[in-house]
């Protein structure tokens, strides 16, 4: 993301600084961060206004560096320029520390979101703070905490939508948690509560659909997702659908659908959920007979398994089918 800028970055500021006094190199520095105006220049106008001494405004620049890298799928760039943002003092940091735990939660490094996710409800905390840190814990497998935390995501919640959003969180933990009638009770009370949202409605109709196993729930889904042009939800909505299909003996089906879900979640690099998507097709293949297929994507699902969590063998985590 950076490119061949940065490691030039600092024998030019040398060079430079060794000819013309440090306020003409500053001066030099601010006229080239000026210069700078694209979302992929970010990252060296960053480096510029740091040596032009501008921290305020390098900070903002980093801060946008992240938003790019994360992006196009850099995680390691994100993380250190949202690092950097915070080190310069960023006059907003609880943006910061939420775009950062976006960015550990996708690499599934859920300890460093949790730090992260942490420091911005320090910030002041809100309904998606909350969420946030029970859609990591729910990831982890640790359902009371998961369930602590949306609930309190609930009661911070102000309107329907928000709260049928919650609802369908809670009724996922209660679902993977083996509590099938709370489920149950938490999905009904997310339909009630949709209004004409649609990222809402899709994400409480898939939930619905899991819980319920209803495909008509999932296809609905997968339409409102389609409509907000959200790649995180429609996946879901299709993995789903997949899992629901293979139970019905439709498995031929299952694997062309769990296979754009997978081809939707390489474009958002959600390391667990593309671990999860293998492993269902891993099983998908196998029940059609395809054994060379099956295998290729059991190893990946187990290479991308022992990535996500702390690194050590955490059973939740590998469990997970949908969600």
């Amino acid at each position: 993301v950076d490119g061949a800028y940065a490691p030039a970055a600092p024998w030019v500021a040398e060079t430079v600084g060794s000819l013309m006094g440090p306020a003409r190199t500053a001066l030099l520095h601010a006229r080239a961060a000026d210069t700078m105006t694209k979302d992929r220049d970010q990252a060296l106008r960053a480096r510029h206004l740091e040596l032009a001494g501008r921290t305020e405004e390098a900070a903002t620049a980093h801060a946008a560096a992240g938003g790019y890298a994360a992006g196009v799928l850099a995680p390691e760039s994100a993380r250190g320029h949202f690092e950097s943002a915070l080190a310069l003092g960023h006059p907003e940091p609880g943006p910061i520390h939420l775009r950062l735990a976006e960015v550990e939660t996708r690499d599934g490094s859920y300890p460093a979101a949790l730090r992260a996710l942490n420091a911005a409800a320090a910030e002041g905390t809100t309904w998606e703070i909350e969420r946030a840190i029970g859609e990591v814990y729910s990831r982890w497998g640790r359902w009371p905490l998961a369930k602590a935390s949306f609930e309190a995501a609930l009661t911070l919640a102000e309107d329907p939508a928000e709260k049928a959003t919650v609802l369908a969180d809670l009724a996922v933990v209660a679902s993977r948690d083996d509590n099938q009638e709370e489920a149950e009770a938490r999905v009904r009370e997310a339909l009630e509560a949709v209004n004409g949202e649609a990222a809402v409605a899709a994400r409480v109709a898939n939930v619905a659909g899991l819980v319920l196993d209803e495909p008509d729930h999932l296809l609905a889904a997968i339409a409102h997702a389609r409509r907000t042009r959200r790649r995180e939800d429609e996946a879901a909505a299709l993995n789903n659908l997949a899992l629901a299909y293979a139970r019905r003996g439709r498995a031929d089906e299952s694997i062309a659908l769990a296979e754009r879900a997978l081809a939707l979640l390489d474009r958002t690099g959600d390391r667990h959920r593309r671990a999860a998507i293998h492993g269902n097709l891993a099983d998908f293949h196998h029940l059609v007979g395809d054994q060379t297929a099956s295998q290729e994507h059991l190893r990946a699902a187990a290479s991308l398994f022992a990535e996500v969590g702390v690194g050590r063998w955490e059973p939740e985590i590998w469990k997970l089918t949908g969600w």
